[in-house]
């Protein structure tokens, strides 16, 4: 689950926030769009930076101040306080993730040129579906607009 009282640090111009999931897991994946001077676009779906998971951290950890990891008579562990450096921004199935975003696979990323806001939302819901995500209309919009502006438009 998503912490949502950490913010996210970077400026990734983000249009959409998806729930994915598969037989053995779940996770959060960010479509980011970028707009380029002639009027394309870039849009690249991402995901928080993997630190570490549970009972697999390896690095430099701090933990919570008072918080004794080797206790075995504890409850549920907090969080780490970062993970190799690098601030810890939320938990999903028992995965550390950090505040940079990362393009989640290869195949995560496309470029659309004025004019293509059909193959752009054709590549978006079929990129989702198979993550079983549902993507929102106002995404869809939101990507629709930005191929109908001309260059030099802002």
């Amino acid at each position: 689950m998503i912490d949502t009282q950490r913010p996210m640090i970077d400026d990734n111009h983000i249009i959409g926030v998806f729930n994915c999931s598969n037989m053995a897991s779940s996770w959060t994946e960010y479509l980011c769009m970028e707009m380029a001077s002639d009027g394309s676009i870039t849009l690249t779906s991402k995901s928080r930076e993997v630190l570490g998971a549970d009972g697999a951290i390896s690095g430099d950890v701090v933990w919570p101040k008072g918080f004794d990891p080797d206790d075995e008579d504890r409850d549920e562990p907090p969080w780490p306080v970062s993970i190799g450096g690098k601030e810890v921004a939320a938990c999903e199935d028992g995965i550390y993730l950090g505040a940079t975003l990362l393009p989640h696979s290869d195949g995560s990323t496309a470029t659309f040129n004025p004019g293509e806001s059909g193959a752009a939302e054709e590549w978006v819901l079929g990129y989702y579906r198979d993550a079983f995500a549902n993507v929102d209309d106002a995404t869809l919009r939101t990507i629709e607009t930005a191929l109908e502006r001309r260059p030099g438009q802002d």
